[in-house]
């Protein structure tokens, strides 16, 4: 069972990265036009977050199913 959780937790974070860009787009634009290199830090930033919080959960969920 704990593969599929890896993958679940992968999913759920996925969609919840989605729907987190799509509102935040406006606020990191907006914050653009007042400071480039704070939106820069928040893009790279944000790019980690979706990084740990979904493609290793789901990597290891793969790997885990793959080891049975």
């Amino acid at each position: 069972m704990r593969p599929y959780v890896f993958l679940a937790i992968g999913v759920i974070w996925l969609i919840g990265a989605i729907f987190f860009v799509y509102n935040a787009s406006f606020g990191i634009t907006w914050i653009g036009k007042h400071d480039p290199a704070l939106a820069r830090r928040l893009i790279v930033v944000a790019l980690y977050v979706l990084f740990l919080g979904w493609i290793v959960p789901t990597l290891f969920g793969a790997w885990l199913l793959w080891k049975k």
